[in-house]
């Protein structure tokens, strides 16, 4: 585990140091604005994040075995940092979504394009 994500991590700095814009993605007022609009939706967004990034159903297993500190430290000392260096990756779920629906694969859905510049930079609010 701990190599995936040093792996996860030193993937992630290259693109970050080429595109520095990806850190306002780390803004706090973007989840709050998002939280505002559309409280709903936010909540089971959230509840998913948490499942999908924490494996909470696994933690809690974890913590009666280990303890939580034990839980605590590798998530903020190696895991949330691994992943945060790692967004450019990441994000990539958009690109990899846009050629699914292309294949048949995944159902119809919304694509936009963020860059008239540049081909592939795209969002896809559903995958969000």
């Amino acid at each position: 585990m701990t190599l995936w994500f040093v792996t996860l991590a030193v993937l992630g700095i290259p693109h970050i140091v080429h595109t520095q814009e990806i850190l306002l993605a780390l803004s706090p007022t973007y989840a709050l604005a998002f939280v505002l609009e559309h409280p709903l939706i936010a909540f089971v967004a959230m509840g998913g994040v948490v499942l999908a990034i924490t494996g909470t159903e696994a933690l809690y297993a974890e913590m009666g075995h280990f303890g939580a500190r034990a839980i605590r430290q590798p998530w903020y000392l190696l895991v949330l940092p691994a992943l945060t260096l790692n967004y450019a990756v990441i994000s990539g779920a958009y690109s990899v979504s846009r050629e699914a629906v292309r294949l048949g694969i995944l159902p119809r859905m919304l694509v936009k394009d963020t860059s008239r510049q540049e081909a592939g930079q795209i969002y896809v609010p559903v995958i969000n």
